[in-house]
């Protein structure tokens, strides 16, 4: 049940902050209003904030939203780890993608969003990648959040598992944790080459 949950939590994480953090990257990469400056800092700032300061400033939120424990606060929290993580992995690809290609499917008639799409989404497919196994990991590794806004009966599958290696003494929880690392391999060879991603040709 916490595995299921983790995994809904983070696609709905992975698929939200992937499409604000590719506008936003967007916007910060080309545009050239001096409020992108400011608003790039901002969007990184969550990176240098531990998670368990985020937190317990999220637990008073929640407390006063009524919030607490419920999936909504655990989706907000997550997708504020997340987002500067997807949003700076973007902006690196952004500022090393050729955007000639881009301006020449302008020149013959597309749109500029078709355009877009159509050459530089699929040149930086890589950035895609990895920012959405980044949001993914950054849900299922992290159980500081978990452990301030969740609750007995709406565990993550991290704060699960450190909670039952606590409590109990056997092998199980290594053996989660090993079946949960071979499940991610195929995924991201998987994902990675339907990408186009070439270092995993060799696999």
């Amino acid at each position: 049940m916490a595995a299921g949950r983790s995994a809904f939590v983070s696609l709905a994480v992975m698929i939200v902050s992937g499409v604000l953090a590719m506008l936003l990257a967007v916007a910060v990469t080309r545009g050239r209003s001096g409020w992108l400056k400011p608003l790039n800092f901002l969007a990184v700032l969550p990176i240098f904030i531990p998670h368990s300061v985020m937190a317990f400033a999220m637990l008073i939120m929640a407390a006063s939203f009524n919030l607490l424990g419920s999936i909504t606060i655990l989706f907000i929290a997550y997708l504020s780890v997340a987002f500067p993580l997807m949003y700076r992995a973007f902006v690196g690809s952004l500022q090393h993608a050729n955007t000639d290609v881009e301006n020449a499917a302008r020149v013959f008639g597309m749109s500029r969003t078709r355009a877009f799409m159509e050459t530089t989404m699929r040149a930086v497919s890589r950035g895609a990648v990895i920012a959405a196994v980044m949001a993914i990991v950054a849900v299922f590794n992290d159980a500081s959040i978990s452990t301030f806004l969740g609750t007995s009966n709406n565990q993550m599958f991290a704060m699960k598992l450190f909670t039952y290696m606590a409590n109990e003494y056997d092998s199980l929880a290594a053996a989660y944790g090993i079946i949960m690392f071979l499940i991610a391999i195929p995924f991201i060879v998987l994902v990675s080459r339907a990408m186009g991603v070439k270092q995993f040709k060799a696999i």
